[in-house]
C-alpha cells in the first residue's frame, strides 16, 4: 500500500466498472502506481454478472485507498459517474475507464498543470488506443490550445472525460453532473 501525503490535496479517482474483468487488474494497478500518492479510488460497479467485484475486493486488500460500491441494478454510465462524484471526498476529481491504463505520472502532471495555470479548472490528455494483445493501434489528436478546446467543448471532441482531472474549487457544484439522456454522457 502507498502512503498518502497529507500536505497535498486529495484526488478522488472515479472508476465506473462495467464488464471489464479482462483489464480491471491492470487498470487498478496503474491507479495504485500513481506517483501522486494522496488519492482515493471510488469504484462503482454497474454490472454484477462477472468477476469485477471479486477483482476489486482483492485489490482492496492491497490498496486501502480503494472504496467499492455496487449499484443494485444496471443504471448506466451517467448515473454511475454521478454516484461516484457524490461519494468522492477529494478537492480534485480524476476520471478513469475501467478498461484503461494510466501512465504513472498522469495525476502528478495534471495537478502540476492546474497549480501552474490558475485560470484552468480542468485538464485532459491525449489517449493511446491499444489492441487486446497490447499493441498500440492509434493515438488521439485532441486540440491543444485553449481556443481550439473551447470551440469543441459542446461536441465533446476536445478530450475523453476518462482522462480528465477537475479542480472542484474552480467550478460551481452543479456542473458535476453527467447527462443520463445521452449515449455518451
Amino acid at each position: 500500500m502507498n502512503k498518502k501525503d497529507p500536505n497535498k490535496p486529495l484526488v478522488s479517482v472515479i472508476l465506473p466498472v462495467y464488464k471489464s474483468e479482462a483489464h480491471l487488474d491492470e487498470c487498478l494497478e496503474s491507479i495504485s502506481a500513481q506517483t501522486y500518492k494522496n488519492i482515493e479510488i471510488v469504484a462503482v460497479v454497474d454490472y454484477l454478472g462477472d468477476n469485477c467485484l471479486k477483482i476489486l475486493r482483492k485489490h482492496k486488500t492491497i490498496d486501502k485507498r480503494l472504496r467499492i460500491y455496487k449499484n443494485v441494478q444496471r443504471y448506466g454510465l451517467a448515473r454511475t459517474l454521478n454516484r461516484g462524484v457524490r461519494l468522492s471526498r477529494g478537492e480534485y476529481l480524476a476520471f478513469m475507464d475501467s478498461n484503461g491504463v494510466a501512465s504513472a505520472q498522469r495525476i502528478s502532471k495534471q495537478i502540476k498543470f492546474l497549480s501552474e495555470n490558475k485560470k484552468a479548472a480542468v485538464v485532459g490528455s491525449q489517449t493511446v488506443l491499444i489492441s487486446k494483445n497490447g499493441k498500440k493501434t492509434s493515438q488521439s489528436q485532441y486540440p491543444l490550445s485553449h481556443e481550439d478546446i473551447y470551440k469543441g467543448l459542446l461536441s465533446g471532441e476536445t478530450f475523453k472525460f476518462e482522462s480528465a482531472l477537475i479542480d472542484k474549487t474552480r467550478l460551481p457544484n452543479d456542473i458535476f453532473k453527467f447527462n443520463k439522456n445521452r449515449l455518451y454522457p
